[in-house]
């Protein structure tokens, strides 16, 4: 994720002392890849504004069609899944990075964050081929510091998806109890992955589970929850490399629905048993020198 550091619109106390929204933006880390979501200030005239896609229309529409396209033989309730999980993974990576640099955001204006799609090339087998990826644009003045509470940043992140749930539903089908499922897993996987960026995994988990126990709001869930995988032979006391922590879905993508699609490694669909046995591979495999 890529951020670019602004004049700060508040500041709030927090360990070591107050962090401004500024010092907060030049923590985050950068985009490791293209494919990653870019983080930009400003408006764009072309950015889709979340009060816009929470109307319905076009846009919204337009959205779901490109994120179908992404699995051959998908339909709209997979293009709505990929849409929404992609939509709290994002939207979750900005706030939930601020709240682990320091800046707690606690209101936001759904008029003042924006989406734009960015075309990736990549080369399938000697086929060049475009896949778009969502960026994400915001005024920072609409951002709101506050105390740190975590109901406050779940309370505020359902606010942001509430509307576009509630189009999407009738327009693809995708019951709004799934769709918050993948929000909350967009989130989850979004507060761990910066958590391990910051060198604070521990304290993004408990943020993370502090969320999706919380039944104040809509991202409850039961199943979402962190997990270490240890490969054999590793002991509590040696060094931590054959060990790593995952997020487990409590949601489902609908990707098995796809032609020759299956369900993902972490998916709610899967055993316990299966989901960890995959992870354990996974582990060994990037751990495997090459």
């Amino acid at each position: 994720m890529h951020v670019l550091a602004v004049p700060a619109s508040g500041c709030i106390e927090a360990v070591g002392g107050p962090v401004t929204l500024a010092a907060a933006l030049s923590r985050l880390p950068a985009p490791e890849t293209a494919w990653d979501s870019r983080i930009s200030l400003g408006l764009p005239d072309a950015a889709m504004r979340l009060s816009d896609l929470g109307a319905g229309g076009a846009a919204l529409v337009g959205l779901v069609a490109v994120k179908r396209a992404q699995a051959p033989g998908g339909d709209d309730r997979l293009g709505c899944a990929y849409l929404v999980g992609e939509l709290g993974h994002i939207i979750g990576t900005l706030l939930g990075g601020l709240w682990l640099a320091g800046w707690h955001v606690t209101g936001a204006d759904c008029a003042a964050i924006a989406l734009t799609l960015r075309d990736v090339p990549w080369d399938d087998d000697g086929t060049l081929r475009i896949a778009p990826v969502i960026d994400l644009h915001l005024d920072p003045a609409a951002l709101t510091p506050g105390p740190a509470v975590p109901l406050h940043l779940a309370q505020m992140i359902e606010a942001l998806h509430r509307d576009i749930i509630a189009a999407l539903t009738p327009m693809t089908g995708l019951a709004q109890a799934a769709q918050w499922r993948l929000v909350g897993d967009g989130l989850s996987g979004a507060l761990l992955e910066q958590g391990k960026a910051l060198g604070q995994a521990g304290p993004a988990m408990a943020l993370g589970r502090a969320i999706l126990a919380n039944r104040a709001t809509r991202l409850f869930s039961r199943q979402t929850e962190y997990v270490e995988i240890i490969l054999p032979g590793e002991t509590p006391d040696a060094p931590a490399r054959g060990r790593d922590w995952f997020r487990l879905r409590g949601g489902c993508c609908r990707y098995y629905t796809s032609a020759g699609g299956d369900y993902c490694t972490t998916c709610v669909l899967r055993d316990r048993d299966d989901q960890t046995g995959r992870l354990q591979d996974y582990l060994a495999t990037t751990l495997s020198p090459t």
